[in-house]
């Protein structure tokens, strides 16, 4: 392991602030801002060109997390703008580093899921109006902390 330099850290700070971004903004709003996306995307080429992450990896990844976002989206198990999320995670997370990706994604997902329906019952507890809503999850908030763990990992054991 080796501590990343300056041309590694930046990307991966600003990267760490857009998807707060992306989470605060789902939880607010269930929606997640094509701008921060499309940030997440472009802010990856001066990391990759600073020598940083691969490229080709991480092309095929956000490929892999863009088609099975997208079969999510369509079966209305994750929506849109999560899986246009997870999928730009994938160039910062490549190959080598998908599968824990997904998996802190889906941990964090679980805890995520878990407090919403805390939160759902305590409310139908409190209310004098029965709740016959289903709950939504704010699964962004889920993918940015998968996402900034990944991308600290991958950054911190990467081989020069």
């Amino acid at each position: 392991m080796h501590f990343p330099g300056v041309t590694a850290m930046m990307p991966l700070a600003a990267l760490a602030g857009l998807l707060t971004w992306c989470a605060a903004e789902d939880i607010r709003s269930r929606t997640i801002p094509h701008a921060a996306i499309a940030a997440i995307v472009v802010l990856f080429l001066p990391y990759a060109l600073a020598g940083h992450g691969h490229w080709l990896q991480g092309l095929i990844s956000a490929g892999i997390l863009l088609l099975a976002g997208f079969a999510l989206f369509y079966f209305r198990v994750m929506g849109g703008g999560d899986a246009k999320l997870i999928a730009a995670m994938g160039f910062w997370v490549g190959l080598s580093h998908l599968v824990p990706f997904l998996l802190y994604t889906a941990m964090a997902g679980g805890v995520v899921t878990l407090g919403v329906v805390i939160i759902h019952r305590i409310r139908a507890r409190n209310s004098d109006i029965v709740e016959r809503t289903t709950p939504t999850v704010p699964y962004g908030v889920a993918i940015a902390v998968g996402g900034i763990i990944a991308a600290w990992q991958a950054c911190l054991t990467e081989a020069f």
